[in-house]
């Protein structure tokens, strides 16, 4: 095969990431993924012993017991496997809810995982074959499982843009688009691109404001993006959040405490800067917003979820890699 070396793949590999762009790329050599929203997930199995990872690196082995027992039950003794735990809803569309829920009240039944790469396969490197190679032996790999928790991530080539109207269309969250000779790399890679339907992102919860009136825990968490060693000030987020997300995410708040600022607040901030109760920037939340305002801030932001599977280091844009193409024979 081209591109397979006769090293292993390493176990606790790191994941690929994507870049995100509004559209899709154009072009026969780019592939379409359907964006499923859940946990990534990335599997080492050694031995026909499985161990599962979060993307950053902790073990999920536990916590997703079955879809470890599902893995090992594969007719081979070595893999390196790159997907997404989701729960499905009625109509087949990952649920993120759903799946935090499953999670949480152990319900196994309702998990998935759905595997779009695989690096490494019977203790040889396949991360230099190129993608569309990986995904026709994974393919293979997945069909010889019977366990309906086990999914692979089929693919459209080309029409990119209208594979991206049709997952809006339908309630989906956006694709991932990869270039089809692209090699598996483990740093952020302009091979990968993420596109969106609404407009998101991720942010580092950096501080929260007192609640109002009858509100409890807080009253807006305070955001920043990494920048050039430090922080810089993006904005706040006071809205979509539920009671229990709110007691909740305050407990979490409390414990991280600190009295220095963490970063430095524009003149113009709506508050004083004596009212912000600064925290320690581990905490990465994803919010939904109308743009940026013209002072550099997010415009009408709406909390979605926090990304307890990410650290603030996940949220800095790393250095993409250049694109080789694949040799072929």
């Amino acid at each position: 095969m081209p591109g397979a070396r006769r090293r292993a793949f390493p176990a606790g590999f790191a994941p690929e990431l994507c870049i995100q762009k509004k559209t899709p790329p154009d072009g026969d050599d780019w592939v379409h993924e359907t964006k499923w929203d859940g946990y990534r997930l990335l599997v080492d199995l050694d031995r026909g012993r499985a161990k599962l990872r979060s993307r950053n690196n902790l073990d999920w082995t536990t916590k997703a017991a079955a879809i470890a027992a599902v893995i090992e039950a594969l007719p081979i003794d070595s893999v390196r496997l790159d997907g997404e735990l989701v729960a499905l809803d009625a109509r087949g569309r990952s649920d993120f809810s759903g799946l935090q829920g499953a999670l949480k009240a152990g319900r196994a039944s309702a998990l998935r995982y759905v595997v779009f790469d695989m690096p490494g396969l019977e203790g040889v490197d396949i991360s230099a074959t190129p993608l569309v190679e990986r995904k026709a032996l994974l393919e293979r790999l997945i069909a010889a499982s019977k366990s309906k928790a086990l999914i692979f991530s089929t693919h459209v080539v080309g029409r990119g843009r209208e594979l991206f109207e049709a997952a809006i269309a339908n309630g989906l969250e956006g694709i991932v688009s990869k270039h089809a000779d692209s090699h598996y790399v483990q740093v952020r890679s302009p091979d990968w691109i993420k596109i969106k339907g609404a407009n998101t992102d991720e942010f580092v919860v950096v501080g929260y404001t007192a609640p109002k009136g009858s509100r409890e825990g807080f009253g807006a968490l305070l955001l920043a993006q990494p920048e050039r060693g430090g922080f810089r000030y993006v904005g706040r987020v006071g809205t979509g959040f539920d009671d229990a997300t709110l007691r909740s995410f305050a407990r979490k708040l409390a414990a991280l405490r600190r009295r220095e600022a963490v970063v430095e607040l524009p003149a113009h901030v709506p508050f004083r800067a004596a009212s912000v109760q600064w925290v320690e920037p581990v905490l990465v939340a994803e919010v939904e917003f109308r743009g940026w305002a013209k002072e550099g801030l997010l415009r009408q932001a709406s909390f979605m979820r926090l990304r307890d599977d990410k650290d603030a280091k996940d949220v800095a844009r790393a250095k993409p890699v250049t694109r080789k193409k694949a040799s072929r024979p």
